[in-house]
């Protein structure tokens, strides 16, 4: 398994939040699925080079709602995001 740099992992997990954003500001619909799509490969990208959710976990605005967000991702976590959270 490769390990990310710090600053590569900054930078994915920037995005995470900008593909993040961008689902809370629309309603459900193809836009959406393919925000969805594209997180679901940025972060599953994060945890297979070493992420550790539950050590260097990703700030609430870099989520989706826990109904979207990677099993693998809730289960290391071990922390519980709000089931409908559009952010605070």
């Amino acid at each position: 398994m490769a390990m990310l740099n710090e600053e590569v992992a900054s930078k994915i997990a920037n995005a995470l939040g900008i593909l993040a954003e961008r689902w809370r500001e629309i309603d459900e619909s193809d836009e959406s699925k393919e925000i969805e799509r594209q997180y679901n490969i940025l972060i599953n990208a994060l945890l297979d080079c070493g992420f550790d959710p539950y050590r260097d976990y990703l700030d609430l605005m870099e989520m989706l709602p826990a109904r979207l967000m990677p099993k693998r991702y809730l289960t290391a976590a071990k922390e519980p995001i709000p089931p409908d959270h559009k952010g605070y």
